[in-house]
């Protein structure tokens, strides 16, 4: 995954855990799109994450054609999200980056900075098929 990322392999790599994850560290460059595993759970569903606040899809609106790692804490929200991003139609790659477990284990740092990267493909949402 790492020289996936430094090899520019991706259009967008996207963390989805949730703030007080991404506060602890993340992966340089990544964009936050906060427990988009969890997007459509209502309150009702005991599978229901204790987030406050739940990304969408929309916030990758025009990288439906992308290539998108997606990352979490181990894998799970990961494979979680990328069901989401497919059930509202993105078409491109998608890949389970794991989480940031596997990341650390293998010696790779984590950034502490608050900023998140927006992928280049949601600046431009003029996406042709």
């Amino acid at each position: 995954f790492y020289t996936m990322i430094q090899a520019g392999e991706f259009d967008a790599v996207v963390d989805v855990r949730a703030q007080d994850l991404w506060d602890l560290g993340h992966i340089e460059g990544a964009y936050f799109v906060e427990s988009l595993g969890d997007y459509g759970i209502t309150s009702s569903n005991t599978m229901m994450m204790m987030s406050t606040s739940t990304g969408s899809p929309d916030d990758l609106a025009g990288c439906e054609y992308c290539s998108i790692a997606v990352y979490c804490n181990n894998g799970v929200a990961a494979d979680r999200a990328i069901q989401v991003l497919l059930t509202h139609g993105f078409k491109g790659q998608l890949y389970n980056g794991l989480g940031t477990v596997q990341w650390t284990a293998a010696g790779y740092p984590l950034a502490n900075s608050t900023a998140s990267i927006p992928p280049p493909c949601t600046q431009d949402q003029a996406v042709s098929d």
